[in-house]
């Protein structure tokens, strides 16, 4: 990670800024989304908060910085997270089939 167009000081500063978005991105994951990819209320309520913000960011970890937050072994979350929206669009008789690889519900 770094810019060589920023001064060490700067550096210095997106470190700390990136290492406050890996806190923030790890509780998302575990307490926000847990590993069903949406909120305790079920699917509506974390629609825009994935779809628009957090599953473009993982992407974007991914491509900027070559940080690989969907198949890293020590976040599974994240691939269920995302694999939540291809679930949903699977054909069903009862319609949209929700994620849930948590034994205790997601």
């Amino acid at each position: 990670m770094g810019d060589p167009e920023l001064t060490a000081e700067q550096q210095t500063q997106l470190k700390k800024f990136q290492e406050g978005v890996d806190k923030h991105a790890r509780k998302v994951m575990t307490e926000d989304f847990g590993q069903s990819g949406y909120f305790a209320e079920h699917a509506g309520p974390g629609v825009i908060s994935m779809t628009w913000t957090f599953t473009p960011w993982l992407k974007a970890e991914q491509v900027a910085h070559g940080r690989d937050w969907l198949s890293h072994p020590k976040h599974p979350n994240p691939e269920w997270m995302s694999m939540r929206f291809v679930m949903e669009t699977l054909p069903s008789d009862k319609g949209p089939l929700y994620t849930n690889p948590a034994p205790q519900g997601g």
